[in-house]
């Protein structure tokens, strides 16, 4: 089995937060537009998408050879940790 390299952790996790963002967005408009049952599979697809990064963040073996700050996302930053945290606000509960 091969590892995964901490710069294509970062890039995984940093995908996987523009996703989530995409799928929030979209969950939004279609259930605005009327469309509640396609938002509230987009928000259960969001749930896996927060779900497999905080999986790949949490995996102390690998995350535990990056340095400080790099975990959470390609630039550093710690983007994909926010926005992939356990917690983070679902799409639904962003609606107004």
């Amino acid at each position: 089995m091969t590892e995964i390299t901490p710069q294509d952790r970062g890039q995984a996790l940093a995908e996987l937060e523009r996703i989530a963002h995409t799928l929030t967005q979209m969950s939004e408009w279609l259930g605005n537009a009327g469309e509640e049952r396609a938002g509230a599979m987009l928000e259960e697809a969001w749930k896996n998408v927060v779900a497999g990064g905080w999986l790949l963040q949490r995996n102390p073996a690998r995350t535990a050879a990056l340095p400080p700050g790099q975990a959470a996302g390609a630039n550093g930053h710690g983007t994909g940790r926010r926005a992939l945290m356990p917690g983070s606000p679902t799409p639904r509960s962003r609606r107004s």
